[in-house]
């Protein structure tokens, strides 16, 4: 499984503005390539709401937007949904990512959560749920540093279940 992740920048608080791209100076890509297969790019605007391969239509991501937020991306397979990722915002900030991959009968074979908490502008706690059915499932609570928007520090420790054995996680 491919999962991609798409991240935009700014130094400026103020949202990018894509209501009307003819009065922007960007260049929007057509096309990518993704594990060595050309994917063409669809967008409503400046957002790009999918990734198609040339050859094999029925292997494409979907973006969905709540307002200019990306709230999902879902991975296709064979016209199959592969994976999906949900992403959450509070204050303009990302507050929840679940990502969830499934068996090609459609069933959720395993979820990850996390949650984020912005306590500082220079630290993020983040909180990692997995559950994979009977194969176990753990709990991983993080504190990221940051320091002139690097991450400078990454700690955290949890516990989890692997097949029927308690595991203990430490991060430094």
């Amino acid at each position: 499984m491919a999962l991609s992740v798409l991240s935009c920048y700014n130094s400026d608080d103020t949202p990018f503005d894509n209501s009307d791209p003819s009065n922007q100076s960007v260049i929007l890509p057509t096309k990518m390539t993704m594990d060595g297969i050309v994917m063409k790019i669809n967008y409503n605007g400046t957002k790009i709401i999918s990734m198609i391969n040339n050859i094999n239509h029925g292997q494409r991501v979907e973006f969905s937007y709540t307002d200019d937020y990306v709230s999902g991306i879902k991975h296709y397979e064979n016209n199959v949904l592969e994976s999906a990722v949900e992403y959450g915002y509070s204050n303009g900030r990302m507050a929840s990512a679940v990502i969830k991959e499934y068996s090609t009968a459609g069933i959720v074979q395993n979820t990850v959560t996390f949650t984020y908490n912005y306590t500082s502008n220079t630290e993020i706690k983040v909180k990692r749920e997995t559950n994979s059915g009977i194969a176990g499932s753990s709990t991983i609570n993080s504190v990221f540093t940051y320091n002139n928007g690097n991450m400078v520090s990454s700690i955290g420790s949890g516990t989890g279940t692997v097949n029927g054995n308690t595991v203990n996680y430490t991060e430094k």
